[in-house]
């Protein structure tokens, strides 16, 4: 029943299907996956080489763990259970979690946290939390819009990409408070 009702919403985003569209949303995808996570490390690596790494750790965790997730729920894509929904791209895998959705919730998370502990401008703070929320909200769309991922495959995602981001940033918390505590040290 919930299946059916998730393939509505998919059925309904493929109604207003277009070249232009699915380009689009193709491009979005595709930044939600390893090319957000080079260009974010690539930005940050040379501001902070540690948030960086633990950035990198965390999204090749989190990527890790979805596969495993994947693996063990098993649940068929979108356009292989319903023949009316599209595929608008090749993938492989299953559906449940969205790996895209792990992805750039990691992605935006990491990013936001970064921009808020360096900036001290609120405008630039809230703007980054706002397009970061918008960022994500559009990965998830375009995941359902190319006929990939039910709704809870993204909902799920989100919440995965959540759990492990906040682990990351805890662990780079922890490292930083660890030098912090072998500089006293250190000086003594």
């Amino acid at each position: 029943m919930l299946m059916e009702f998730e393939a509505k919403i998919i059925s309904f985003l493929q109604g207003g299907a277009s070249e232009g569209f699915t380009a689009f949303f193709k491009a979005v995808s595709l930044f939600g996956s390893y090319v957000g996570l080079i260009l974010v490390f690539g930005f940050i690596f040379f501001l902070n080489k540690r948030y960086s790494l633990i950035f990198l750790i965390t999204y090749c965790v989190g990527v890790g763990l979805n596969y495993i997730m994947k693996t063990l729920i098993g649940r068929e894509r979108p356009y292989i259970v319903y023949d009316y929904i599209q595929n608008f791209t090749s993938t492989f895998g299953n559906s449940m979690p969205s790996g895209h959705a792990v992805s750039s919730t990691i992605i935006a998370i990491f990013v936001c946290f970064f921009v808020w502990q360096v900036c001290k401008t609120k405008f630039i703070k809230i703007a980054t939390a706002v397009s970061m929320t918008i960022f994500v909200g559009l990965v998830c769309l375009s995941r359902m819009y190319l006929g990939l991922h039910f709704l809870t495959d993204v909902i799920a995602g989100v919440i995965v990409g959540v759990l492990i981001a906040v682990i990351g940033i805890l662990v780079y918390l922890k490292s930083k408070k660890i030098d912090v505590i072998k500089n006293e040290k250190s000086r003594r």
